[in-house]
């Protein structure tokens, strides 16, 4: 019999909160002057596992140069390839490659891995 993925949290009686698998959030700058840029995806990859997940460039910050990234329910294992595929017929490119589970945070002073908390 297996773990759920997930579990409920009361926090002070009164607001329910959801504990998930983590996620990993990236941080880059961008120029918003490039056409389409917005159009770009990223494409997080863990051969090990079979597994990856595209997300495009959709969040961007106040000062409309950087794009906030979030992959959610990664493997907790592994190693890891972020690519960009600018989605405008260029081959798609590395920003980085087989970076373990455990280093992930490390690749932009702005990445956060942590669990991702969901309230209900």
């Amino acid at each position: 019999m297996s773990a759920p993925h997930s579990m409920a949290m009361v926090v002070n009686n009164i607001n329910p909160l959801t504990m998930v698998k983590p996620a990993f959030v990236f941080m880059y700058q961008v120029d918003p002057n490039t056409p389409k840029y917005d159009k770009e995806q990223l494409i997080l990859i863990n051969k090990q596992h079979s597994w990856q997940q595209v997300q495009s460039i959709a969040s961007v910050r106040l000062d409309s140069t950087w794009v906030k990234i979030k992959f959610t329910n990664i493997p907790q294992s592994g190693n890891f390839d972020l690519m960009q595929d600018p989605n405008d017929g260029q081959p798609a490119y590395y920003i980085f490659d087989n970076v373990p589970f455990s280093e992930l945070y490390k690749q932009t002073p702005e990445t956060v891995l942590m669990a991702e908390i969901v309230e209900e």
